[in-house]
């Protein structure tokens, strides 16, 4: 139960910076790879969806835990 609480804390504060989440990744990356540390809107929107899903991943994997600890009644 507790993985479950955890995905869905990391999935929610995901959520709610993403958009300065995904600029800090899209720097880093092209820090670690030479490139012109300019924000190209597209590849940080594009950074921000990928994060999306698997927020929504970790969102449907924390009820889905959730769900079969309380069905199993342990």
């Amino acid at each position: 139960m507790e993985l479950a609480v955890v995905f869905v804390m990391i999935a929610t504060v995901w959520l709610i910076f993403r958009k300065w989440i995904a600029r800090q990744q899209y720097r880093m990356v092209t820090e670690m790879f030479g490139g012109k540390a300019r924000a190209d809107e597209r590849r940080v929107k594009a950074i921000e969806l990928v994060g999306v899903l698997f927020c929504t991943l970790l969102i449907l994997a924390g009820a889905a835990i959730a769900t079969f600890h309380l069905v199993a009644g342990r």
